[in-house]
């Protein structure tokens, strides 16, 4: 959390997940960085929770990894409507 403390408003955080095994990105990340005046995320790694980031008009993109399809009910079209 305190990297994305750290950021200013209208930043776009990126991530890597360095063993490639986890979850980059979820519905508190979405959440605390959208709270906290972000725009967006790009994300190598997986991402889940997608509806609720898109509820938010909080935008990511994954970037190497892969939307988890069992968390999520929109698919990665509707995400970047």
């Amino acid at each position: 959390m305190a990297a994305i403390d750290g950021g200013a408003k209208d930043s776009v955080y990126v991530m890597t997940v360095e063993d490639g095994r986890h979850c980059g990105h979820g519905r508190a990340d979405g959440t605390t960085m959208y709270s906290r005046g972000y725009v967006g995320a790009i994300v190598d790694g997986g991402v889940r929770d997608v509806a609720h980031s898109s509820a938010l008009d909080f935008r990511f993109m994954p970037w190497a990894g892969a939307i988890d399809s069992v968390a999520t009910t929109n698919s990665a079209a509707q995400m970047f409507r």
